[in-house]
């Protein structure tokens, strides 16, 4: 492996190490407006998709969510139901229906928005000024574009997640049906 490879690969395990200090204070968040909003992760990651895209066709969500048109059609029927989001019908193909955050669903993203930059924030204060600002200089350095993976990891890419070991998504449990402690 070349310096550069091993560069790399430091600042990615060090970026790594901070992304879990940071998801161990964000996840209690996540799974609060979860569970306080009564939604499934495909449906707030639906909400999260929507709010980042802007407005998003079924298909488009079906797409972002690893769903099925139907499934993600039954999940934007829930979330039209619950206020986080409205349909209508696309001006320029009727049989397409176009999907948009209510200010209800649009809270959601920014509240977790807002948990992620307080929970940086925590453990990146514990960094000698003189360090921050080094940091804050190379991440502006940074834009959205070089951010971006070019691909979406594939599933059996990520960790705990082979394409035989992934449960299908979308589907809610029958009412009265036993859930399982969390």
């Amino acid at each position: 492996m070349g310096s550069d490879q091993r560069c790399l690969t430091q600042v990615a395990t060090s970026f790594a190490r901070v992304h879990t200090l940071v998801m161990e204070q964000v996840s209690p968040v996540l799974r609060g407006l979860m569970r306080g909003n009564d939604l499934s992760y495909s449906e707030f990651t639906a909400i999260v998709q929507v709010f980042t895209q802007g407005q998003m066709k079924i298909a488009d969500i079906a797409q972002a969510t690893g769903l099925t048109h139907n499934a993600a059609s039954r999940l934007v029927d829930r979330l039209v139901q619950a206020g986080y989001v409205s349909r209508a019908e696309d001006a320029h193909d009727r049989r397409q229906k176009r999907v948009e955050l209510t200010p209800a669903g649009h809270a959601l993203p920014v509240g977790l928005h807002t948990a992620t930059i307080d929970a940086y924030r925590v453990v990146l204060s514990k960094l000698p000024t003189e360090t921050q600002d080094r940091l804050a200089k190379a991440v502006g350095d940074l834009d959205e574009r070089q951010l971006a993976p070019a691909q979406p990891l594939s599933s059996s890419r990520r960790p705990g997640l082979s394409g035989g070991n992934r449960q299908r998504q979308g589907a809610r449990p029958a009412a009265g049906a036993n859930k399982k402690a969390q």
